[in-house]
């Protein structure tokens, strides 16, 4: 009797750990079958404005557009994708901002993470942290903020996933979304939006509060060029 009681336990025991790994695999099979399900299927490209028409004036700031090296693009695998650095007019602070559409997100072919970016680019990530943007007249949203540094040098990355009238910080949610509208919607188009901003003298807590203040700036106006 005692030997059953003790094979009993060990049973119970054996399937507590079992659970957590039986749930993860599971989640794996499920994103697996679904990623590959999204790269075998087509799905609704919404109508959208093109970058090269976005404003390089928000308020006080004033914006120049940039380009990447072909090996970039052809790396990143976007279908339209902004790049730019905002000035204030007294030419001291600067936020350069980077957003890359995809029409079809799939396999090979998606938003690209800058919690991995940002390392492969010799950056070195201090501080992991999430911010909620409070915007006079329209809804808050939380954004992902990184503090990075190089060297001597210091940034502040603020940066989401703006995908299909959400704004998405977590990348299971947004792997999740995409599997889920891909079935009910036909649609896996999305965007990457990025923020960085360089700590000068006025430390990071004016880099913190230039960046706010661009993305009020920004309002509504990515609605035109990243669908709901």
């Amino acid at each position: 009797m005692l030997a059953c009681l003790r094979c009993k336990e060990r049973g119970r025991k054996s399937m507590k750990l079992a659970s957590p790994r039986v749930i993860a695999a599971l989640i794996v099979i499920i994103f697996t079958a679904g990623s590959l399900w999204i790269s075998t299927t087509q799905h609704v490209a919404p109508s959208r404005e093109s970058f090269a028409l976005f404003p390089m004036t928000l308020g006080e700031w004033q914006g120049q557009k940039s380009s990447f090296d072909k090996d970039i693009i052809e790396a990143l695998k976007f279908d339209d994708y902004l790049l730019a650095n905002y000035r204030r007019p007294d030419g001291q602070q600067w936020v350069n901002l980077y957003v890359a559409y995809y029409a079809q997100q799939k396999l090979g072919s998606s938003s690209h993470s800058p919690r991995t970016c940002i390392p492969g680019g010799g950056w070195e990530i201090e501080k992991l942290s999430r911010v909620v943007i409070n915007q006079t007249g329209l809804s808050s949203f939380a954004v992902n903020r990184a503090v990075i540094i190089k060297g001597r040098d210091r940034q502040v990355v603020y940066y989401w996933f703006q995908q299909r009238g959400r704004h998405l910080t977590d990348e299971f949610r947004v792997k999740w979304f995409l599997i889920k509208d891909g079935l009910l919607r036909s649609r896996s188009d999305g965007a990457l939006i990025r923020l960085v901003v360089p700590v000068g003298p006025k430390g990071i807590k004016h880099a913190d509060q230039s960046l706010i203040d661009f993305i009020r700036a920004l309002g509504t106006r990515f609605n035109r060029f990243v669908p709901s």
